[in-house]
Order: structure tokens, then C-alpha cells, then sequence
């Protein structure tokens, strides 16, 4: 029985001050860091077959810049009838495209179709 008390106060104690501070502390949450990447900025990387940010959110008026960091060349192609369309790039080249309109541009590789971003402009 004396066991039972003590385990159960061992467990409890913690249990409740925990419960305590969290009611007493602030709650605040964090910004992702993707999503504060892909704010306001104007520069696109392409690394390990992959757009990062994948995300970019602009004023409308900016020119984005892609720099190919790969071995392997890459294009910026929109998939509407809207946006950015480059020819093949290579390592160490850049593409830049500037977005005059307000819209959601989503754009991927042509020769790496599943490499995929999107440019968000207000």
C-alpha cells in the first residue's frame, strides 16, 4: 500500500507541475522556417533536384532569379499559359523571370517533371 502512495505521488508531483507552468507560460508558436524563407524573397535554389524555397510569396513587380546549383540542367516552366519559361540551364547558371502580375504561378522541370514551386504573387 506505502508503495502504491509513493509510486503514485512520484508520477503525480511532476504531472502537476508541468501542468502548472504550462498554464502560467505564454503560449507562442513559432513561424516555420520554410514559410519565413519564402517570404518577400527573390532568389530560388536548385539543389539535389529539388526548387527551395518551393514556396515564394512577392510583391507584384519582382523578378525572381533560379541559380542551378546541380550537375544536371534544370528548366523554370510554368504550367499555365502564364509565367516563367526557360530553356535548359545549367550548373552554376541562372534564370530570372519577372512576375507583372498578380496571381499563384506554379512552374516545374521539364526533363525532372516531379521537381515542382510555386510563386505566389500579391
Amino acid at each position: 500500500m506505502k508503495i502504491t502512495k509513493l509510486l503514485l505521488l512520484v508520477i503525480a508531483i511532476p504531472l502537476l507541475a508541468a501542468g502548472c507552468n504550462a498554464q502560467t507560460a505564454p503560449e507562442v508558436m513559432p513561424t516555420p522556417m520554410e514559410e519565413q524563407s519564402s517570404i518577400n524573397a527573390n532568389e530560388v535554389i536548385i539543389e539535389n533536384f529539388n526548387y527551395g524555397p518551393a514556396e515564394v510569396v512577392v510583391k507584384k513587380g519582382t523578378t525572381i532569379t533560379w541559380t542551378n546549383k546541380d550537375s544536371a540542367g534544370h528548366t523554370v516552366t510554368a504550367t499555365g499559359d502564364n509565367g516563367p519559361k526557360s530553356n535548359l540551364f545549367g550548373q552554376g547558371e541562372t534564370y530570372s523571370y519577372t512576375f507583372d502580375e498578380v496571381g499563384t504561378f506554379e512552374y516545374f522541370c521539364e526533363p525532372h517533371p516531379y521537381m515542382k514551386g510555386v510563386i505566389k504573387v500579391e
